[in-house]
């Protein structure tokens, strides 16, 4: 999830959702169940480091000055 806000950056949360998914090669989640009772995009980006407003996902790589 971190490789693709990285690339997808500015970009809303489900896109660089799906762009996680196609890196792993994983297949999208179709379980309502799951969908519903697992962890809230959102919050998962923002463990990352990414902001997250609105709908718009932003992250920043820190840097240190020479």
């Amino acid at each position: 999830m971190l490789i693709s806000a990285l690339f997808l950056n500015n970009k809303d949360a489900l896109t660089i959702q799906d762009g996680a998914r196609a890196l792993l090669a994983e297949p999208r989640e179709t379980s309502v169940r799951k969908i519903l009772t697992g962890p809230d995009l959102t919050t998962r980006l923002e463990r990352l480091g990414a902001k997250v407003i609105g709908r718009t996902t932003a992250t920043t790589v820190p840097h240190t000055a020479n």
